[in-house]
């Protein structure tokens, strides 16, 4: 797998082709290849630590600018809640604030870990 949110360039696909991938499509950055395994060793597309701190550098960064409006989604419902209170069931809110929490807490888990992954490769 790798991450990009801009659309590979021709010549970047046709260089992981050339090396025996095969291109199994993309989704929401996300493009997957796969090879087969030869002698019970998995392959990566990426060998060396330069191009898996691109990548994860990519990856960072996608996580670190969307953070911001989420958290700013987030805000602005509770602020709806608080500023119409009864209006909304409770189990809604409970739902909603659970949600948003969880998804807060899993991109910033991810960002942490991808941040340790950049610095060991450093």
């Amino acid at each position: 797998m790798d991450y990009n949110r801009d659309k590979p360039s021709e010549d970047y696909q046709q260089l992981i082709l050339d090396a025996g991938w095969e291109h199994l499509g993309e989704r929401n950055g996300w493009s997957y290849w796969r090879k087969e395994v030869k002698s019970g060793q998995a392959s990566e597309i990426f060998t060396d630590a330069e191009s898996k701190l691109q990548k994860y550098q990519r990856l960072f960064t996608t996580y670190t600018v969307s953070m911001p409006a989420v958290v700013a989604m987030y805000i602005i419902g509770v602020a709806q809640f608080n500023r119409f209170p009864g209006r909304h069931p409770q189990w809604f809110v409970v739902t909603f604030v659970i949600l948003f929490m969880g998804w807060i807490l899993f991109a910033a888990v991810n960002a942490f870990m991808i941040h340790l992954r950049m610095n060991k490769l450093k």
